[in-house]
């Protein structure tokens, strides 16, 4: 089963670098489309560095919006959406796959979100 992870970015240059080594890090089968609302930052120019990701750069109508283009280029089982300043924990795609491997009842899956600061400390849970 293959995971379709979205993220939308706008000049998210100083986070998308840890959001993308976190994709990285799943054990998953997996394609990761970031759709770009044009940013003016050097974001474009880490994205070229990642020649596994589906990019699309175009302006569009705020976040969702972007998120919806992703959607339709998605060529996965799962959809799964992750900001650009966002992480998921090394592991994180294969709990949820095996979650819905094991309950075929399961129609979605989420977690807690882990507040973390710049050092990388968690300062809490929610």
């Amino acid at each position: 089963m293959k995971f379709s992870i979205i993220t939308p970015n706008y000049n998210g240059a100083n986070y998308l670098e840890g959001c993308i080594k976190s994709v990285l890090s799943q054990n998953v089968d997996f394609e990761h489309i970031i759709v770009d609302a044009e940013s003016t930052d050097s974001s474009l120019d880490i994205l070229k560095t990642y020649p596994h990701l589906k990019v699309i750069s175009e302006q569009d109508n705020g976040m969702y919006d972007a998120i919806n283009k992703g959607i339709a280029i998605s060529q996965g089982d799962f959809i799964s959406y992750l900001n650009g300043d966002d992480r998921y924990p090394d592991g994180a795609l294969s709990e949820v796959l095996n979650i819905f491997n094991n309950d075929i009842s399961v129609d979605y899956v989420y977690g807690d979100c882990r507040l973390i600061n710049h050092l990388e400390k968690e300062l809490y849970v929610y």
